[in-house]
């Protein structure tokens, strides 16, 4: 049954306004309440299609019918950017985002914290200004050159230039977006335009590492926090972080928000999580056949999505499993530094600024589910390479590892698969199995899954990993010489 959602109140028929990526040009959506004309279809086992707005279990009633009107604004900007392509296993691409925001309201209903429209906004168009066809185009250019040759680096500035682009262009149509919603007042869509913005923002960070030549240099930024004239040099992102320094109300050497910090690394976190679980195809044979039908018969999804969306997905190899794993370390480890540096002082604020105190009780749980799903494809992992590996090898390894002294596993040793996963991060994606197509490289690869299996245990460790929502006390594992620039060895793919 499709959600009914009422849009009077903030001028129906605008509440879908979709701009063109060619053209520009708007066209009002009809009658959201409609089937025939929103694309919602729900399959034989209840798995739904069509605006995250309409899907069962969105709490539409948390929202006012303006924010719902701006979500669903944002929903299908990024369904028209990711219009005929699909996810690696099987489906639409906001299957992804849906399944990020899904599990954003489960952890704020759990906290008791209200779900905001800023973080639905960076959970669904997190992925956008990297997918873009412009940026695309640019980094299928970065592959042909080394990666820290003059040219590389001169694409990668090129790239980072076209994000900040996109990113403004986003928030400038957003604003046009707004101005034509009828029945609210100025300060109502002054919020909402905020709201939208921060969203655009925990986004842009999300989409960083597209120019930088590693996924930790993201990370490692990402997880700091800025004030605003660190925002709006052009290093920073420009005249869409003036506009949002200005609508916070901070300006010089006063520092972000805790909020918008937390905001970013707990999107980032849910993305982790979601990308985690999204390791074989999303649906079988038949789910995948009765798709292709509803697909086939629905016009307005064929023209949200494209016509020829793959419902049968592959199952993600393991050197991609490995590089995962490799990424969620490095996830943990800067969230990690950033909720013991600021976790004390957000909850001595608690009072004052009881939004930063929510973000940190949810980045609480998110961080735990992460911890969680790391285990469980580390062990998932670690049972198809004792499966496929000689015993002889498999009990070798298994004693060299045990050997190991346990600072080993608390520090960059130079080996192993934080390492490993950084010097195979900038590898061709395309030729990443390759990376898994020798025995010795098996046998190295199963070496580090062991070693990730006692890293993980210091990060899962109750008696040293401590925070404390009540007293403020927070104190977590980091890896020592992870956040160290630059790494001690120079990158170079292995096998």
């Amino acid at each position: 049954m499709v959600r009914k959602i009422d849009w009077k109140d903030v001028g129906w028929g605008l509440a879908g306004l979709v701009y063109s990526s060619s053209s520009r040009d708007t066209s009002p959506a009809s009658d959201l309440n409609d089937p025939d004309t929103t694309g919602y279809r729900r399959t034989s086992w209840d798995h739904e299609l069509g605006p995250l707005v309409e899907m069962s279990w969105f709490p539409s009633d948390v929202f006012t019918p303006s924010q719902l009107a701006l979500i669903d604004y944002h929903d299908r900007q990024s369904r028209n950017i990711h219009r005929d392509k699909s996810r690696k296993t099987g489906g639409t691409v906001d299957e992804h985002t849906k399944g990020i925001n899904r599990r954003y309201l489960d952890i704020a209903k759990q906290v008791g914290i209200q779900p905001e429209v800023s973080m639905v906004v960076a959970n669904t168009r997190h992925d956008d200004f990297e997918e873009h066809p412009q940026v695309r185009s640019l980094q299928e250019e970065l592959m042909s050159y080394e990666g820290d040759s003059a040219e590389a680096v001169s694409v990668r500035a090129r790239i980072g230039r076209m994000r900040s682009n996109l990113i403004w262009q986003a928030f400038t149509e957003q604003q046009s977006f707004l101005s034509h919603l009828r029945s609210i007042g100025g300060p109502e869509k002054g919020d909402l335009s905020l709201e939208g913005a921060l969203g655009l923002g925990s986004a842009d960070w999300l989409t960083r590492y597209v120019e930088q030549r590693f996924f930790l240099e993201s990370i490692r930024s990402a997880f700091e926090r800025y004030n605003a004239r660190e925002y709006t040099t052009d290093m920073m992102g420009g005249n869409f972080y003036k506009i949002l320094m200005g609508r916070l109300g901070i300006s010089g050497d006063q520092q972000e928000p805790y909020y918008s910090l937390e905001q970013r690394s707990l999107s980032r976190v849910l993305d982790r999580i979601e990308q985690t679980t999204e390791l074989e195809p999303r649906f079988d044979r038949s789910q995948a056949r009765e798709l292709e039908a509803i697909l086939e018969q629905s016009p307005q999804l064929r023209e949200v999505h494209g016509e020829d969306i793959d419902f049968r997905g592959n199952t993600i190899s393991r050197p991609y499993r490995l590089n995962i794993i490799y990424r969620n370390f490095v996830v943990l480890n800067f969230l990690d530094y950033a909720l013991e540096t600021h976790g004390s002082q957000v909850v001595a604020d608690r009072d004052q600024d009881n939004r930063s105190y929510g973000y940190l009780a949810a980045l609480s749980v998110a961080r735990d589910q992460l911890i969680e799903e790391t285990g469980n494809l580390i062990q998932t992992v670690k049972a198809t390479y004792e499966s496929d590996l000689k015993r002889a090898t498999v009990s070798a390894v298994k004693d060299e590892v045990g050997d190991l002294p346990e600072e080993d596993f608390r520090v960059i040793t130079g080996k192993g698969p934080i390492m490993h996963g950084w010097r195979n991060d900038e590898y061709n994606r395309s030729r990443i199995r390759e990376l898994d197509s020798a025995p010795h490289m098996q046998t190295e690869n199963y070496r580090d899954i062991l070693i990730s299996e006692r890293l993980l245990g210091h990060f899962r460790n109750l008696e040293t990993n401590v925070i404390d929502l009540d007293k403020g006390k927070v104190k977590l594992f980091t890896i020592q010489g992870l956040g160290d620039a630059p790494m001690p060895v120079s990158p170079r793919p292995y096998g």
